[in-house]
């Protein structure tokens, strides 16, 4: 029986919650997705939801699989997983 180690473990809560994230996010976000925030006069950056919802997915879910799946501890795919999950929540919070 393997041994579960703790980057496991968080690898695994990482990408359940990416893959929550990504069900609640096609869900509830618009068709057309603001990407970027504008500052004075200019206006938002937008994109199609599919792709707006995939780049947040690739970062969050492929480096939960990379941290499964590597034999080392590697601290960085851990966070960039995370970025990932915070991409999400503030294209949420932006377009709710």
């Amino acid at each position: 029986m393997k041994k579960l180690t703790t980057q496991k473990i968080i690898a695994t809560g990482l990408l359940i919650t990416t893959i929550l994230l990504l069900i609640v996010s096609c869900l509830i976000l618009p068709d057309t997705v603001i990407t970027q925030f504008s500052i004075g006069k200019s206006s938002p950056t937008t994109m199609p939801k599919w792709i707006a919802v995939l780049i947040p997915t690739v970062f969050g879910a492929g480096s939960s699989v990379y941290a499964l799946l590597n034999k080392k501890e590697d601290r960085k795919s851990l966070i960039i997983s995370a970025v990932g999950i915070a991409i999400f929540i503030i294209m949420m919070i932006v377009n709710r």
